[in-house]
């Protein structure tokens, strides 16, 4: 009978180790809008902000638009704007031509009408104003910087970005408007991997186990 007790407890360390305690894969979606007038009908979804934990420390940055929606440099200073949970200073790679990190990834103070502060973010350079050059598709880039992970990305009251965008539809609500959209509440996990600490707990745990058989097979 005394056997059960400690089988129990290692059990227990299996599942503690299998489960997901990084998220690797989080998205948001782009659904609010501070646009003048507005950027497009009530409730469209203007676009999504994948982040993916790549390396230790560095996460790759995807921020797609749908369609008619395009990427546009206006009176703010970044076309794309975030916030960093302890402010760490950043650099970005494999950023998509034609963009830039701001301020060389040195936390500062962005305004983006509507949204709030924002400390970071990145600048579509070919971009104009409106129609002119606006940029479809998605600006892809990977920030680097200790302790940075999907989960460091913080919200700023409740708006976790600000994307500059321009309709570029020639009819409808909102059509030929620029303003900002931005992703309120938590993100979406889509994919999970355990941390590093929860791979040595099953290891652990299985040299436990084989432990207790050779003892048994002694016996």
């Amino acid at each position: 009978m005394r056997r059960f007790p400690f089988l129990f407890s290692l059990f227990a360390v299996f599942a503690l180790a299998l489960v997901p305690a990084q998220a690797s894969v989080i998205q948001y979606t782009l659904t609010s809008q501070h646009c003048t007038g507005a950027c497009g009908p009530t409730g469209a979804t203007f676009g999504t902000v994948t982040l993916t934990d790549t390396v230790a420390n560095t996460v790759q940055v995807t921020v797609s638009l749908n369609s008619p929606y395009e990427f546009v440099h206006t009176g703010f200073d970044v076309t794309v704007a975030f916030d960093l949970l302890g402010n760490p200073t950043i650099s970005a790679g494999s950023i998509t031509s034609g963009w830039s990190l701001f301020n060389g990834g040195v936390p500062t103070t962005i305004h983006m009408d509507g949204t709030g502060d924002f400390e970071y973010g990145v600048v579509c350079d070919v971009c104009g104003t409106g129609s002119s050059n606006a940029q479809p598709g998605s600006v892809n880039f990977t920030l680097t910087g200790t302790g940075l992970s999907a989960a460091s990305f913080a919200d700023v009251n409740t708006n976790f970005f600000a994307v500059d965008i321009f309709n570029s539809a020639t009819s409808g609500v909102g059509a030929g408007n620029t303003g900002l959209v931005d992703a309120t509440g938590g993100g979406i996990i889509i994919t999970s991997t355990p941390e590093p600490g929860s791979f040595a707990l099953l290891g652990g745990g299985l040299v436990a186990l084989s432990l207790v058989l050779r003892k048994r097979a002694k016996r």
